[in-house]
């Protein structure tokens, strides 16, 4: 009776190891980097674009556009970090990015908030693959390799028990390669709105500015 603590505990530890094993394999053989301009994207229906879109941008916008011409259902997600502090709501930041998509005609995409695992809202939707947008493998690359990971053993060792739906990295459009988020909000630190009108979407720099810099705005 003694013992079997013990055998419990190696138990554990040896599904811990087999977990990592078949994370690190299926890893090896199903996950890609997909350069612009994303020519060549996997077949399937759904398709599952996340990012905190703190604000969105316009490389968000260009990789929603690409997904919703080759796949027939694209959800894209506000993605919350619980341990996370935003400047704006993820509320306003998903109205945020249905207003973008409707001026584009792309009201067909579903923009959800979600702050759990965006693997397991992947599942819940159907999706045949995630995808995130990289601008370089020295500013994203470490980064999305962990989110990766991930995405990876999360459905092997969190449960429900399925098999992970594989991530497709989307290398950035060069227009765009140095646009970001945080450069967004750096921009509007300077009271520069004219820049920020080069980030974003036409027509929606004071709309940004409203949110990220109401003082200003």
């Amino acid at each position: 009776a003694a013992a079997a603590p013990a055998q419990r505990a190696l138990a554990q530890r040896a599904g811990c190891f087999a977990v990592a094993a078949a994370a690190a394999r299926y890893a090896a053989v199903d996950r890609g980097f997909i350069p612009y301009p994303h020519a060549r994207l996997p077949a399937g229906r759904c398709a599952v674009f996340a990012a905190s879109f703190n604000p969105p941008h316009l490389g968000h916008l260009g990789i929603i556009k690409r997904l919703a011409d080759e796949y027939e259902h694209v959800h894209a997600v506000v993605s919350v970090n619980p341990g996370k502090r935003y400047p704006v709501s993820a509320e306003d930041r998903r109205a945020l990015v249905a207003a973008m998509l409707a001026a584009e005609g792309l009201e067909r995409v579903k923009v959800v908030v979600h702050g759990g695992y965006v693997w397991r809202l992947a599942h819940e939707v159907g999706a045949s693959y995630l995808f995130r947008g990289i601008r370089s493998w020295a500013e994203d690359g470490p980064a999305e390799r962990r989110l990766e990971a991930l995405n990876t053993i999360g459905p092997l060792a969190l449960g429900p028990l399925v098999r992970p739906i594989p991530t497709r990295l989307l290398g950035a459009d060069p227009r765009y390669a140095h646009v970001s988020s945080s450069l967004i909000r750096t921009t509007l630190a300077r009271g520069d709105h004219a820049g920020v009108a080069a980030l974003v979407p036409e027509g929606f720099a004071h709309s940004v500015s409203k949110l990220y810099a109401p003082d200003l705005s």
